[in-house]
């Protein structure tokens, strides 16, 4: 295995909710599934899973992790997926996917990774927005301006988030529901698609506007008086903002999912599926 062997015992603690259950599924002893978590805590001095829950869980640093453990089993196991036993392997069915940042990096890797631990003959290859022959291409619609073609094709909604440190002066007194009653507390950072969906006073109030939600919620986490609206995906790995209970369905967008002409219809039906069954869509 190229990949630390730790980060993917890790990763099956979290998603069995049990080191037992994850030992049977790997096939190791439990003893050796809790010296690799024991270990990994040792070395990035922070506690990463919760104990005394059931099931055990994440806990805040522990979800951080899985969110770049799943990018780094997906990219060693595309990797591992090329080579057998020193040679490359010739019967790979190649995928391309054409995608926006933001899906790269909080939607996909889940799903691929899960196909590429089972399926060595399939690889799938990331691409940005735009690439006119990718096999699979993935694109991003506000729902409220989709028409009747966009929602045939869409494979799933997601809904936006505004969040911030604990801290912030917006959790002090009454929670807003709103996000005009907290423009007068805070300012925004927001990902750049939503931009546009705002109206002006909100606009007015962005200090900071970015295609990568990573950026805009680093913005928060470093400054109490900045609030992070960002698609819901993307918070859940990170354990440093608090969500605010707003009411932001105007920013809800759709995934639209097209083949290409060339596409391997097989290998592309097997990455939907992995999709919905991970995000239960």
């Amino acid at each position: 295995m190229l990949e630390d062997s730790r980060l993917r015992m890790f990763s099956e603690v979290v998603r069995q909710g049990s080191f037992s259950r994850a030992a049977r599924s790997l096939g190791v002893s439990p003893s050796a599934v809790s010296q690799s978590i024991a270990s990994l805590e040792t070395e990035l001095g922070t506690r990463l899973i919760d104990r005394l829950s059931d099931p055990v869980s994440p806990t805040p640093a522990g979800k951080t992790l899985l969110r770049f453990t799943e990018r780094i089993l997906y990219w060693t196991e595309s990797a591992e997926a090329l080579f057998e036993k020193g040679s490359v392997r010739t019967t790979i069915h190649s995928v391309r996917v054409s995608s926006p940042e933001v899906l790269s990096a909080y939607f996909l890797p889940a799903g691929l990774s899960k196909i590429l631990s089972t399926r060595k003959d399939i690889t799938f290859s990331l691409e940005g927005p735009g690439v006119d022959d990718a096999d699979v291409t993935l694109s991003l619609v506000p729902s409220q301006q989709a028409d009747l073609e966009t929602r045939l094709s869409c494979i799933a909604t997601f809904g936006a988030v505004c969040a911030a440190l604990p801290s912030c002066s917006v959790f002090s007194g009454t929670i807003p529901t709103t996000l005009a009653e907290v423009l007068g507390k805070a300012r925004l950072a927001v990902w750049s698609d939503y931009l546009p969906l705002l109206d002006p006073l909100s606009q007015m109030r962005v200090s900071l506007s970015s295609p990568s939600a990573r950026s805009v919620m680093e913005a928060a986490s470093l400054d109490d008086g900045i609030l992070a609206l960002v698609p819901a995906i993307c918070l859940s790995g990170d354990g440093s903002l608090v969500r605010i209970p707003l009411e932001l369905s105007a920013l809800s967008m759709d995934i639209e999912w097209s083949l290409g002409d060339n596409a391997d219809r097989d290998a592309c039906a097997i990455l939907r599926r992995s999709l919905g069954e991970e995000w239960g869509i």
